[in-house]
């Protein structure tokens, strides 16, 4: 009897690790076998250049793409191109795009071997800055641009180190940062091409700082009246001999969700456990479909990881775009194929960026390429009576996605919605009789974020400002003599270069307001005698480019 029950219990076994190799395998079958389309981006469809070297997406929803042949600002439909012009000196320094930053003021970076530039929004003009030659930090090859918390600008070259630079002088500090370069025999001289690849901040407000000689932690330090702040810096270097770690040297530096430190190389993926010290390496294996593709990570500008909404953690390299699920288990690869126009257009990827619609754009030296990582809708999203966690009315007027990818959602009789797409949670802003902070009416037609990241809302016949932090409402009341309250619904607003806010109303023609004196400086009403005014009473949208105003009646 013992010896056939051993023999079942062997068969039973083994049928069972059968299934579970079975499964597995199937499961490997189906991540190598997800697919996504790809568009392909060239001169053709109006970029400067098909080498991409930066994207970034900025708070106002453009997207920047950095290239070989100048810079393009994109709004969803066109291209708008910035090219260096030897006759003005308010052009961009140069057409090699090396990376692209946006400060907390929303203010657009721009570096080149030619130094960097900042970019005026209302009047499009780059003013340019260059380190002195006979300073320490004195190459112009700036390859990286950030900021720290006091809204100093932390700068790397491809041979001078590290930086800072105070963007209310506009001048580079003297001093130059030790990051534990090799240095020539001297003891003066910097070995050439041992640069900066990369500076990234976390959530915390550390800087985390890649180049040849590993990963360096600066946490800025309180600083001294009239000084700028200190550092401390925390190094971490390759170990052949420990294979606890950093792998290589470092491209690219990413905080995830989580909070984990994630290090791209040229030899491979790496983890911080910041407590430890320690690093856990994700390497390319041939005998593993499910490793990386391959260990080679590089990216202009340092840009050469995101991860995506659902925790996916998408890796540039030179042979492939590689997705790590968000368990952190297994590498999904994306290849150029001949045979398919919809793949990627060439292996040798260099930049990522993913943007609030879950759109993700890769660079590359072959064409940008553009893939929907989700193509399911958002569904029907509707009021249910039994249900305070939906959208508080049906009839709706309006809809806006501030910088930080809430959804406001303005309707005819329920107030003012805000919808996190995360945790899919509604927020109810109504009017309340008891409350002068809360909403002054229920009908919410027109909101804007303006380039402050400020919301502002029409609701009824008043313009009001929203605290997001008190989830109050400051309101502006037209002061105009000639005002009549009755019907004069506000149904749309923008704002100009020059940050004033212009506002389009049903019957009481269209309003300028100065949104630093928080006052209306002009109203412009209809004149039947007047060919030169605004052709009716009312206005039913209105919008403004750089140079002009234009009202829809």
């Amino acid at each position: 009897m013992l010896k056939i029950s051993m023999q079942r219990w062997l068969i039973r076994e083994t049928r069972i690790l059968y299934l579970i190799f079975l499964f597995s395998e199937y499961q490997n079958i189906q991540a190598q076998n997800e697919t996504l389309r790809f568009e392909h981006i060239g001169i053709e469809e109006g970029i400067s250049n098909e080498i991409t070297t930066a994207i970034l997406l900025d708070s106002k929803g453009y997207l920047w793409i950095g290239t070989s042949d100048g810079l393009n600002k994109y709004d969803g439909y066109n291209f708008t191109k910035y090219r260096f012009d030897p006759f003005d000196t308010n052009s961009i320094s140069q057409n090699w795009i090396y990376s692209i930053f946006e400060d907390s003021h929303g203010v657009i970076w721009v570096s080149s071997f030619e130094g960097m530039c900042k970019f005026d929004r209302a009047t499009e003009k780059f003013t340019r800055y260059k380190p002195s030659p006979n300073a320490r930090f004195s190459d112009p090859n700036i390859s990286v641009i950030n900021e720290d918390n006091e809204g100093m600008i932390w700068t790397g070259s491809y041979a001078s180190g590290l930086c800072r630079f105070n963007p209310k002088t506009g001048k580079f500090l003297p001093d130059s940062i030790d990051l534990d370069y090799p240095r020539s025999p001297d003891n003066k001289t910097i070995w050439p091409f041992d640069g900066v690849n990369c500076i990234y901040k976390d959530r915390e407000g550390t800087l985390w700082v890649g180049n040849t000689t590993g990963l360096h932690q600066i946490k800025p330090t309180a600083a001294k009246p009239g000084q700028p702040s200190g550092y401390i810096i925390k190094n971490y270097r390759p170990d052949p001999f420990n294979a606890d770690s950093l792998s290589g040297m470092v491209t690219s530096v990413l905080e995830d969700k989580a909070g984990i430190i994630w290090v791209a190389t040229n030899n491979g993926l790496n983890s911080l456990d910041q407590k430890t010290g320690c690093f856990k390496r994700y390497q390319h294996d041939p005998k593993n479909m499910l490793s990386m593709s391959n260990n080679s990570s590089y990216a202009w500008g340092g840009r050469g990881m995101k991860e995506d909404q659902q925790g996916n953690l998408w890796i540039c390299t030179s042979k492939g775009l590689n997705k790590l699920n968000k368990n952190r288990t297994v590498f999904t690869r994306y290849f150029h194929n001949a045979d398919d126009p919809r793949s990627l257009s060439t292996d040798n990827v260099t930049s990522l960026e993913i943007d609030r619609a879950g759109i993700l754009w890769v660079g590359s030296a072959a064409k940008l390429n553009k893939a929907k990582l989700n193509d399911k809708g958002f569904g029907l999203r509707r009021n249910d009576p039994n249900d305070l966690n939906s959208l508080s009315n049906n009839e709706v007027t309006s809809i806006v996605e501030d910088s930080s990818g809430m959804i406001w959602i303005g309707t005819y009789k329920g107030g003012l919605n805000r919808w996190d797409k995360r945790t899919n949670k509604f927020t109810h802003f109504r009017h309340d009789p008891a409350n002068p902070r809360s909403l002054r009416h229920d009908a919410v037609r027109a909101i804007l974020e303006d380039r402050n990241g400020h919301l502002w809302v029409g609701n009824g016949d008043v313009l009001s400002l929203f605290n997001n932090q008190m989830g109050e409402f400051t309101h502006y009341k037209s002061n105009d003599e000639n005002y009549k309250e009755e019907h004069q619904l506000i149904l749309s607003i923008t704002e100009d270069r020059e940050g004033l806010l212009w506002i389009a109303t049903r019957g009481d023609g269209i309003r300028k307001f100065d949104k630093k004196a928080r006052t209306y400086l002009k109203h412009y009403h209809h004149n039947k005698t007047d060919s030169t005014g605004i052709s009716d009473y009312g206005a039913m949208a209105i919008l403004a480019d750089s140079r002009d105003i234009y009202g829809l009646a």
